[in-house]
């Protein structure tokens, strides 16, 4: 049995993970198209492309069997269609500003040439949410939203003291699992 990228071969019991059973398909360097059923993700990076050439594929629609090997860096096996899809970042794909509230023909940029032209900005305020619930302050941007900086109100640990920390820094303690704390001393016993 091959995986999906067709790199790697398996013996396996007849009818095993029959479920993430995929046609996968891809050109052969002749430019033929080569076809085999795939069951299994090897745990390889994909080095699939978009028609761009130049923008690696992100796999949307990665079977089951792959999640536990995914990678964070990067997409793994996954079946492909023969033709590589249409790169996201194409000026055909892209229509509106990069926050998305304004289209780019209201804009009086020069339209983009390719992919990795940059996508116009519109300069209205970013409509995005953090992670913490928070706005973003900055005008229209490509890319992540910078960390919040927003003061929040939050009770210590023991409750006995009212702190304002920065919405960042509580994030950051919540992912090391620590807690606010003051400079007071515990009071409570100990069993």
């Amino acid at each position: 049995m091959q995986c999906y990228c067709g790199e790697e071969t398996r013996e396996v019991a007849c009818g095993w993970n029959r479920k993430e059973e995929k046609i996968c398909s891809k050109l052969n360097d002749e430019g033929v198209a080569e076809s085999w059923t795939g069951r299994f993700c090897c745990g390889k990076a994909c080095e699939g492309l978009y028609d761009c050439g130049i923008h690696p594929c992100e796999n949307v629609s990665t079977p089951p069997s792959c999640l536990k090997n995914r990678m964070a860096y990067s997409q793994t096996c996954h079946p492909h269609p023969i033709r590589p899809l249409v790169c996201p970042m194409s000026p055909d794909k892209i229509t509106d500003c990069a926050c998305g509230q304004t289209p780019l023909s209201l804009l009086s940029a020069a339209p983009r040439q390719d992919c990795t032209a940059p996508i116009p900005t519109c300069g209205n305020r970013c409509p995005k949410s953090r992670p913490c619930g928070h706005q973003c302050t900055r005008t229209c941007h490509a890319g992540e939203c910078p960390p919040c900086h927003e003061e929040v109100v939050r009770h210590c640990r023991c409750g006995e003291s009212v702190m304002i920390v920065g919405c960042d820094e509580i994030r950051g303690k919540k992912e090391r699992g620590e807690d606010v704390v003051c400079e007071r001393i515990c009071k409570a016993l100990r069993k």
